[in-house]
């Protein structure tokens, strides 16, 4: 909000109870309340509005227990959600922390004395996460930006070096996002990059980094050392491609151009000149168009 007002939504059965969080959050000053009864018409209205954070009931009539923090953390999954528990429920208060909630307040008195403090205390929580994540992460694609990438990377030389066993460092870039941009509209560009993002992912192992470290371009450290390894993750990569583009009904045709540059320990190389030979390999003799 941009008055500064903290918006919340209250998922309460019993309206005696709801009454007493509007009051509460209402005589603190600086909450607006949005009051809904069942669980199926908050997740309707979480499709259309956003929060600053959700005060969820744990035993509404429509969602079991806790099964309720995992629907909700899926569908908000940038929003600080507080459960609400009676006092003989404090054990499933306790449990929910590990279901999605990000804190808990037991029904009462005491409760509700706290409760306004523990709101404002979680959504302050809550944006200074997101702002520590939007510097590492790309928003887009959800993979780890060039920031975080260059420290990940500094890691893998240091244990390279440790173990003296080198790694290849792959750039992937989309071909004619540009023309792609200015012939079908920015919404089909970005999704090339959420296409090549996700095949990413799936083509690559937990182990390997992968991060979209520029406009176009994405990064892979790849911790193996013989070109047979390298040749063998561009080719699940390449399979993975082939098969998006094999698919029917789709606006245009994923284009990707894969360079490599390998990680010798001792070198002394820095992750700038590896990515540097990745980029000029583009154009040269390791060029792979997918």
């Amino acid at each position: 909000m941009t008055d500064g007002t903290r918006r919340i939504l209250l998922i309460e059965d019993n309206p005696a109870e709801a009454r007493q969080v509007e009051r509460v959050l209402m005589e603190a000053g600086g909450f607006r309340t949005q009051w809904i009864e069942r669980m199926s018409a908050a997740l309707s209205r979480l499709v259309t509005e956003t929060f600053d954070c959700i005060l969820v009931d744990l035993s509404l009539p429509d969602a079991r227990g806790l099964e309720a923090l995992g629907t909700l953390r899926s569908s908000s999954p940038l929003v600080a959600i507080l459960a609400l528990s009676s006092a003989d429920d404090e054990s499933m208060a306790m449990e929910s922390i590990t279901r999605g909630a990000d804190d808990y307040v037991v029904k009462g008195p005491k409760g509700l004395e706290i409760l306004p403090a523990t709101v404002g205390y979680l959504i302050e929580r809550n944006r200074a996460r997101q702002a520590l994540r939007n510097t590492t992460v790309d928003a887009l694609t959800g993979l780890p930006g060039r920031r975080q990438f260059i420290s990940l990377a500094h890691e893998h030389v240091a244990r390279a070096d440790r173990a003296n066993k080198g790694f290849w460092l792959l750039t992937v870039d989309v071909e004619g996002l540009a023309e792609l941009n200015a012939a079908l509209g920015r919404i089909h560009g970005d999704q090339a990059l959420i296409d090549l993002a996700t095949i990413l992912q799936c083509s690559f192992r937990s182990s390997d980094v992968v991060a979209r470290v520029g406009g176009d371009e994405f990064c892979v450290l790849l911790p193996v050392e013989s070109e047979h390894g390298r040749d063998a993750a561009v080719g699940r990569l390449r399979d993975r491609v082939l098969e998006l583009n094999g698919r029917g009904g789709r606006a245009y045709r994923l284009s990707v151009v894969v360079g490599t540059s390998r990680y010798t320990p001792g070198s002394g190389d820095r992750i700038e000149d590896l990515m540097r030979r990745a980029d000029r390999s583009l154009y040269q003799d390791r060029l792979v168009q997918l």
